[in-house]
């Protein structure tokens, strides 16, 4: 019998619940609103860092955005701490990159 499949949809429930209230806080703390007019993230299955950041699109690996009951409190806090690490980027690398 084949297993269970994860659903990845609610394994990625977790980080965007975690979301609006990071970009939130963020734009209190930068005195500015998000920049863009949309967020993605991405899951990459096979991915050499944490997160990669673009402007208005984030690509992960998926060990750093999904979490399910086997995730640890220590793995959750990292996943948090690499997406607001990430989320960061909007308002401070991505803003200053050259438009080319």
């Amino acid at each position: 019998m084949e297993a269970e499949k994860p659903n990845k949809q609610i394994e990625m429930q977790a980080m965007l619940e975690a979301t609006a209230p990071l970009i939130l806080s963020m734009e209190a703390w930068f005195g500015q609103a998000y920049p863009y007019r949309k967020l993605d993230l991405i899951a990459v299955p096979d991915f050499t860092w944490a997160g990669m950041e673009n402007a208005s699109a984030i690509s992960y690996r998926e060990d750093f955005i999904f979490v399910n009951e086997q995730t640890t409190t220590k793995a959750y806090n990292d996943v948090v701490e690499t997406h607001a690490h990430a989320l960061a980027h909007q308002w401070l690398c991505n803003l200053v990159t050259p438009a080319w």
